[in-house]
């Protein structure tokens, strides 16, 4: 009985962002037993494009995730004595122990492909030297850097290559580094309450331009895996600031910001929390014909909303786009393209276009995007996901994509979540 107790409280921990440091312990602990499952028996082998892409860059990441941490845990167990929190240093070494095995991970699968390991890079020898500059906070603040980049890089890793195995890498990593950002802006809004305002504002400024400084650096070096995975430089800076944004928010605000369900009500006999949960995605196109993967932000969603079972409705809220669910492969992406061009050219006459006959829906701003229309005839204007345990229930090679069919300008995309909460109220 205590058993299963404490394994319902640990799938609960799993749902929602933990908030002390035991239930931390209890989350790291229970994603230590829910890893992924990773192909390695996968017969693929890496092409001669994707090795010369990948290989170098791996090999730094490898070496930047492979810390032994002595100096992390001293300063840890040294603040938590002064907080007089008997479990944070446990938490920590928890924290820790997931960076190991992201190394030990990607080194494996190095291994299994014949690709070098890195004894030393610069850019690692500049961050272990940051994180031994002072005290926990600035170990933390120079963690945090390397996760909100890692964010990025992982998902262009995993679109860069057709390897199941180093693709289900990056799905764990980036499941991991999500969590990893909420524990470390947890401690980081906790240690700047006992700062003055003038402090952390002058602390805030150097950060960004710290992080901006990063950013430049990881693309000088990584931009091979960064435009293969789908990410223009300023794609890749402007997804960068985002993810900064939010953790600033949730520094200053004590945690992920949670938008708790508009309606909920009681299951009749189960006793579990039922109800909704919506939010707005927005986005700034660059082209006509661009495909943007929201998979990762839907997930993040369903994550705040904490609803384990039920359904996500994902929907445009414009006539010349388009969601849908399929594979992101840069060629297959290409082959889409030319297919939809086929279907409604954007040569082609229009009625639709001339403004000397057409007198319906006019604005100010109107646009020749006859053919935008017609190719969102053959498409849909939303999608619905079945949801289980929390997590969006997708094939191996499955994502969920925003496709612009017009030119660019800003969407709205808008989530529902539907379902129950899957714990008692």
């Amino acid at each position: 009985m205590i058993q299963t107790q404490r394994r319902e409280w640990a799938d609960l921990m799993a749902s929602r962002q933990p908030e002390t440091s035991l239930e931390w312990i209890e989350y790291f602990r229970w994603n230590e037993s829910n890893l992924l499952s990773i192909p390695w028996q996968s017969q693929y082998g890496l092409t001669p494009e994707e090795r010369r892409t990948i290989s170098h860059s791996i090999s730094v990441f490898q070496l930047g995730e492979s810390s032994e941490g002595n100096h992390f845990m001293e300063v840890a167990r040294k603040y938590a004595e002064k907080k007089g929190d008997p479990f944070l240093a446990e938490a920590l070494r928890h924290f820790l122990r997931e960076e190991q095995r992201h190394a030990r991970d990607l080194g494996r699968f190095m291994l299994q492909n014949e690709i070098a390991f890195a004894n030393h890079h610069w850019t690692d020898y500049v961050f272990r030297f940051l994180r031994k500059l002072w005290n926990l906070e600035i170990c933390i603040a120079v963690l945090l850097v390397a996760e909100l980049v890692a964010k990025v890089y992982y998902k262009a890793l995993r679109n860069t290559t057709r390897s199941p195995a180093l693709r289900q890498i990056c799905a764990q990593l980036l499941r991991d580094e999500m969590r990893h950002v909420q524990f470390q802006t947890g401690l980081l809004c906790d240690m700047r309450k006992h700062h003055s305002p003038w402090r952390n504002h002058n602390q805030d400024a150097i950060y960004r331009c710290f992080f901006a400084t990063t950013l430049l650096v990881v693309w000088v070096g990584h931009s091979s895996v960064l435009r293969a995975g789908g990410y223009r430089f300023k794609t890749y800076w402007r997804w960068s600031r985002h993810h900064l944004a939010l953790a600033f928010r949730s520094i200053q605000q004590g945690s992920i910001p949670v938008v708790r369900p508009a309606a909920v009500r009681v299951l009749p006999n189960t006793g579990y929390a039922a109800g909704t949960h919506m939010e707005a995605i927005r986005r700034t196109t660059e082209e006509c014909l661009q495909f943007i993967d929201l998979t990762d932000e839907i997930a993040e969603i369903v994550q705040r909303s904490r609803i384990q079972t039920g359904f996500v409705n994902i929907q445009t809220k414009h006539t010349t786009t388009a969601i849908l669910v399929n594979e992101n492969e840069p060629l297959l992406l290409q082959d889409m393209k030319r297919m939809l061009e086929k279907f409604a050219p954007q040569t082609d006459e229009y009625l639709h276009n001339d403004f000397r006959i057409r007198t319906v829906n006019m604005g100010p701003d109107e646009q020749k995007n006859g053919h935008s229309h017609c190719k969102a005839m053959f498409l849909r204007t939303s999608e619905t996901i079945n949801l289980c345990n929390g997590t969006l229930q997708l094939g191996t090679w499955q994502r969920i994509f925003l496709l612009e069919l017009d030119h660019a300008r800003e969407r709205t995309v808008s989530v529902m979540v539907l379902g129950n909460s899957g714990s008692p109220l």
